[in-house]
């Protein structure tokens, strides 16, 4: 397989084996050997991601995007994404997620193989098993809420309790929820948060390979 990643702000769409039968379309932007991995189960928000990628590639990160809903073997799917990022170069991966997506993010962190972990706005949809994670799991974590959001500032501050190793809690005075943290009129200052995140736990690195056989 040749992968081919986005340039110039384009983005381009490559096969993603999951398991037998089951391809998946992704969109790769290229950058340096720090990766973000977008976790997007429901496969909704490509634009608002797309708009982080696009930002992050300029100050050399990588990043995957899924470009439709995954399937019912999500894990699986994660997992074939960051060995796709492995192949292409990344050294550093770090998984991303919104909302109801934080729990399966946070399962995935939990196994290994990823070097930070960054949530916007998580909603907890298996509480005892994501706080389970947090107290296992040393790699930084990064966590933005809006702070006129009631539910989500209580979820954060569960999270930065319960959590072991570096743990960063970034508020915004929005009532905002989710994905739509990156839509709304903080989303510049969201999406940079994000980036300094990734880029002062993992670095940025030399540029990846454009493509792998």
């Amino acid at each position: 397989m040749t992968a081919h990643l986005a340039e110039a702000g384009q983005v381009g769409f490559v096969s993603l084996a999951v398991a037998a039968g089951v391809d998946l379309p992704v969109a790769l932007f290229a950058g340096g050997e720090t990766g973000m991995l977008v976790v997007d189960a429901a496969g909704r928000d490509f634009e608002r991601w797309s708009n982080l990628a696009t930002v992050a590639e300029q100050e050399g990160l990588s990043s995957l995007l899924f470009g439709t809903a995954l399937p019912e073997q999500a894990d699986e799917a994660v997992t074939a994404a960051r060995k796709m990022l492995k192949k292409l170069g990344a050294q550093h991966i770090v998984l991303t997620a919104a909302g109801a997506d934080s729990t399966l993010a946070l399962r995935l962190a939990a196994k290994g193989s990823y070097s930070a972990v960054a949530l916007v706005s998580p909603l907890l949809t298996e509480e005892a098993e994501a706080f389970a994670t947090l107290a296992s799991v040393w790699i930084p974590k990064l966590v933005l809420v809006g702070s006129e959001d009631s539910q989500g500032s209580a979820t954060a501050q569960r999270l930065y309790r319960a959590a072991i190793g570096r743990f960063v809690l970034r508020q915004f005075p929005v009532s905002d929820r989710g994905s739509d943290l990156l839509a709304g009129d903080w989303s510049r200052l969201v999406i940079e948060a994000i980036v300094d995140f990734v880029v002062y736990s993992c670095g940025n690195g030399g540029a990846i390979a454009s493509g792998s056989g």
